[in-house]
């Protein structure tokens, strides 16, 4: 939910949540909680020396500890991760982004292959770490911590104070490596900020941090503790949360996350302090929460917050996808309709969480791991449909199909339809004599246009228009200033009269606040490289009656 939160902005520019790092914040303590619950299932029963030395497996229903399995322990990691990360791959190259457009890019087969790989967050260049599904970076980070764990594991506590010691050591040596040797400057491909975000080495020192609570769980879960009253510990919660609301209160506050209020701070070390600084209050968190039985660990044991907690893998994968996707719709106006939106994303994120968890990551996990003990396809689509059956017993399925259908209605009637008549009429109803049925030539008959001012302090302008077939390439749109001078110009709308033939359509284009600052006018005309600009018949022209007047400042 953090990670989704960062997201809406990127997304829809009215939820400005300032500086505080929440995306940054959710994958640190996902991090955390990795090295946390690996080291609780694969090193409980680290309880003899000699058998430490050898490596173990966890076996919680045993007193005697299994020699740990290397090839069993990757397979299932493989088998945790790689299935759903595939599935959202296609999903982000086939619908999200476009195969077309994905291969017009740069370098698409190689960015192809490392992303297929998880090998994205080695190159420190966010061209490459972003250039498909963009939460898959962490996957990559989290796919070398699988790779080392054993290596953090074998040894016990005793030995692994020794490697967080290195490990920290090695992270302050590294930053002041990047500090010293990255160039910072924009036009340099290897970014500094992406090698301290997504690169594995630096991000080591999290996951170590929680393999660290796991050690420290074992142990005290081995000694003779006393039951403790649940409002002793519901008080302990309670503090340990507020210390982590007073850690990212105080850096927010004192503007540590602002990136041009460093206090002289190195880039590296700020970066790195807004990626991975809370790691020890998310330990804090985590060691507290597994050794209470208070108020709020009660909550997050809950049937309901489990369900969440399985699926938020699946939701972490797919909500980005489905922002995007609905981020690039035309809305109609309104704050609570970007509002409506957010919610619907939240919404369709979380059902297409649960169906792909139940359809994806857990047939997928138990086929790939029983494929060594000669399980075939047919296991694999049994094991679907039993999933599927489950998931419709599920008590959560029906809420999600109502919630589901509900998202799906708010779509349906407030998505703006370029084709609506009803729009259609309203905006010709809302428009002056002067600029209905204008000419432009043999382009296009603007039947209507429509201002509207947003609550931000923004406009938007709807335009209908008749195409005609060959018109001119480009629907241009300048915005003036006091002098008649061009300031800037509004969005081309090219993939609407690309994809459209002779119809009546809606142009529409929205400005934030900031582009209008200085314009006193916009004008619209269409323009082709190979001819002159469209002669406009009628109606407030600009000079030699090629620009039509569609709005003046007041």
């Amino acid at each position: 939910m953090a990670v989704f939160v960062a997201h809406l902005p990127g997304r829809w520019p009215q939820f400005d949540f300032g500086t505080l790092p929440f995306g940054a914040a959710g994958v640190s303590f996902f991090y955390v909680l990795s090295g946390f619950i690996l080291t609780y299932v694969y090193g409980s029963q680290l309880n003899q020396p000699s058998a430490v030395a050898n490596g173990l497996d966890s076996n919680r229903n045993n007193d005697e500890a299994r020699p740990f399995d290397f090839k069993k322990f990757y397979l299932r990691r493989f088998a945790r991760i790689w299935p759903l990360h595939f599935v959202t791959l296609l999903i982000s190259l086939f619908l999200v982004i476009g195969i077309n457009t994905y291969f017009n890019k740069p370098a698409p087969v190689g960015k192809l292959l490392v992303n297929g790989m998880l090998l994205q967050s080695w190159i420190p260049n966010y061209q490459w770490i972003y250039s498909l599904n963009g939460p898959a970076w962490s996957l990559s980070v989290e796919a070398f911590f699988y790779l080392i764990f054993p290596l953090l594991l074998l040894g016990g506590a005793k030995q692994f104070r020794r490697k967080f010691f290195l490990i920290a050591v090695g992270t302050i040596a590294g930053l002041f490596a990047i500090h010293q040797f990255v160039p910072t400057h924009e036009d340099a491909w290897v970014k500094l900020n992406s090698l301290v975000h997504t690169n594995p080495l630096i991000r080591l020192f999290e996951f170590a941090t929680g393999v660290g609570c796991g050690f420290y769980f074992l142990n005290r879960q081995n000694a003779q503790v006393a039951i403790r009253d649940w409002k002793r510990d519901t008080a302990i919660e309670l503090a340990s949360i507020g210390t982590l609301i007073a850690f990212f209160g105080t850096a927010g506050s004192l503007n540590l996350y602002a990136e041009d209020s460093k206090y002289g701070i190195p880039l590296a070390f700020w970066y790195w302090f807004r990626f991975s600084g809370a790691a020890p209050f998310f330990a804090l968190i985590v060691v507290t929460l597994s050794t209470t039985n208070g108020l709020i660990a009660k909550l997050f044991s809950c049937r309901f917050m489990v369900y969440l907690g399985e699926i938020s893998y699946s939701f972490y994968m797919i909500h980005l996808g489905v922002m995007l996707v609905l981020a690039r719709q035309q809305w109609v106006n309104g704050w609570w309709v970007i509002l409506g939106v957010a919610t619907t994303s939240l919404v369709f994120s979380v059902f297409l969480a649960s169906m792909l968890y139940q359809l994806v990551e857990l047939p997928c996990r138990k086929w790939i791991v029983g494929v060594f003990e000669g399980k075939g396809l047919g296991f694999l689509f049994t094991t679907m449909a039993t999933s599927a059956v489950n998931w419709i017993r599920t008590p959560w399925f029906v809420p999600l199909i109502a919630l589901t259908v509900a998202g799906g209605w708010f779509v349906v009637n407030y998505k703006f339809d370029i084709r609506s008549q009803r729009h259609i009429n309203s905006i010709i109803a809302a428009t002056s004599s002067d600029i209905q049925n204008v000419q432009f030539e043999d382009d296009a008959t603007l039947l209507g246009a429509r201002t509207t001012s947003v609550y931000d302090g923004g406009l938007v302008i709807e335009l209908v228009w008749k195409l005609n077939q060959g018109r001119r390439s480009i629907r241009v749109m300048k915005l003036l200033n006091a002098d008649q001078k061009v300031i800037g110009r509004g969005h081309a709308n090219q993939e609407l009269f690309d994809s459209v033939g002779n119809d009546v359509v809606i142009d529409r284009v929205r400005f934030g606040p900031e582009q209008l600052k200085g314009v006193k006018s916009i004008t619209i005309g269409f323009y082709d490289p190979k001819r002159f600009a469209a002669v406009v018949d009628r109606g407030p022209r600009g000079p030699r009656n090629r620009q039509l007047f569609v709005w003046e400042s007041k």
